[in-house]
């Protein structure tokens, strides 16, 4: 019985990092400056998040979000001043075509790890290696192709990426940012390493609003390694529960 209890606390403390994702997180503003225009077309998701087979199109534009986050109340800083302010708002990404966002959007938000979501540790990548001189310098025809990249990634499959069809496709984009976007997604799938980014991007989730990518650190988000992939974070805990499991196992006769 002894052993159980210590098996069972032991299995507490290493879900206790996973439990700090349900945080108090709230989005407290939202702002954005228009650019890109284009049409996306995809593949409509039932509840269950499966693919229908029933496509749309709309309007949009292909840009960066600023985002301002509380955590019990608290600001977080998110590094970017662009929007104004003192390095208080998150340049954030969309990873969330069916859902929308706008100015002055705000709400109980939930962060996650970008291994939880499909594409994510790609989306990241990609954030990593070209968001930050894109956003320093305005580049805008950089910042639309990262972002239609990104929408591709968490849409479609990481070995068919292709803007012109499938799941996810787009028109009416400039040619520098569409010539952009090919040229993220080419080098994603020549050079793409997961080591570190679940531990320094996640993810804004909201059942109201657009899930966005953000340059934050969540405590105990672990590293997948260099294996490509994108791991459930139900296999994490499962395996630290087997683990301890067989230890107080051995003892007896460790999304």
């Amino acid at each position: 019985m002894g052993t159980l209890v210590l098996a069972v606390a032991a299995a507490a403390l290493f879900l206790a990092p996973l439990n700090g994702y349900a945080d108090n997180y709230a989005l407290t503003n939202t702002t954005y400056t228009w650019m890109n225009s284009l049409t996306i077309g995809y593949n409509q998701i039932n509840s269950a998040g499966a693919f229908t087979g029933n496509f749309t199109s709309e309007g949009t534009g292909a840009l960066p979000i600023y985002l301002k986050i509380a955590e019990d109340g608290k600001l977080i800083s998110g590094g970017s001043n662009a929007a104004g302010g003192d390095g208080d708002w998150f340049a954030a990404f969309c990873v969330d075509i069916y859902q929308s966002i706008s100015n002055g959007s705000n709400g109980a938000v939930s962060i996650v790890p970008v291994s939880s979501v499909h594409g994510g540790l790609q989306a990241a990548w990609l954030y990593e290696h070209y968001a930050a001189n894109a956003l320093a310098a305005k580049d805008t025809a950089t910042l639309g192709g990262l972002q239609v990249a990104i929408w591709e990634t968490v849409v479609d499959d990481y070995t068919n990426y292709n803007l012109g069809s499938g799941n996810f496709y787009v028109s009416g984009l400039n040619t520098a940012a569409m010539t952009k976007a090919n040229t993220l997604l080419a080098d994603l799938q020549a050079n793409f390493d997961p080591t570190g980014l679940n531990s320094m991007y996640s993810i804004m989730q909201s059942k109201d609003l657009q899930d966005q990518l953000i340059k934050y650190s969540l405590p105990g988000a672990a590293d997948p390694g260099p294996a490509a992939g994108t791991p459930e974070p139900a296999t994490v805990i499962l395996m630290g529960i087997g683990l301890i499991g067989l230890a107080g196992f051995k003892k007896f006769r460790k999304n």
